[in-house]
């Protein structure tokens, strides 16, 4: 499993992620692939106790901000920034 990045190899700087519907399993396998792409900040639906769940690392939680959808749904958007580099080289 690679990267979300650009088809030089350049990884995204920002990220949104809808996925608060998502299974677990997809979850973790997007968090492992977050866990190898140096990016900058990333916007998604799980507080910082869920985020630990899916297994990703080295994030910081900045900003949360109420949301409601188009219907009456209401929920929470949570801003992450990565505080750490990834290095491919180093495990």
């Amino acid at each position: 499993m690679g990267k979300y990045a650009f088809a030089d190899g350049t990884d995204f700087t920002h990220i949104y992620s809808y996925n608060k519907v998502m299974s677990k399993n997809d979850c973790k396998g997007i968090s492992e692939r977050l866990n190898r792409t140096n990016f900058r900040i990333l916007a998604w639906y799980f507080n910082p106790g869920k985020t630990k769940q899916t297994g990703l690392k080295h994030v910081e939680l900045i900003h949360k901000e109420p949301m409601q959808s188009t219907g009456k749904e209401k929920f929470t958007v949570y801003v992450y920034i990565k505080t750490k580099v990834y290095d491919p080289l180093k495990p």
